[in-house]
């Protein structure tokens, strides 16, 4: 089990309507070349995915008040690994959370807590 704390008392800038919102840190690495690969949260889930460009990662003080999506495609690079920083909010640290992982016809099911427990 992993403590999860509350976006904003990690320094992240959430909208206003995620303030309460606890966030895991998710980093993704694709290898140069892999495909890419698309992530969509189930509807009726109370979580989002928030991945930023390093710059934005690394600058202090992340705002995801643009990023917080339910849907997003990661791209690898032609020539090196591509690293995409950021992770899950969610309601609470017990939501589960349930999302697909890929597009038609090759899509898999993925439910975790954000804490880590099973759902």
């Amino acid at each position: 089990m992993k403590d999860v704390s509350r976006a904003v008392d990690v320094g992240l800038r959430v909208p206003a309507e995620l303030t309460d919102w606890h966030f895991r840190k998710a980093p993704i690495y694709l290898p140069a070349r892999a495909p890419s690969v698309t992530l969509t949260m189930n509807p009726g889930v109370a979580a989002v995915f928030a991945w930023v460009p390093a710059q934005v990662w690394t600058s202090g003080s992340a705002d995801l008040t643009r990023w917080a999506t339910t849907s997003v495609t990661f791209a690898s690079c032609p020539d090196r690994t591509a690293t995409y920083f950021g992770g899950i909010a969610a309601e609470t640290p017990r939501t589960c959370v349930r999302f697909q992982v890929g597009a038609a016809p090759y899509v898999n099911s993925v439910a975790l807590g954000l804490d880590g427990r099973g759902c």
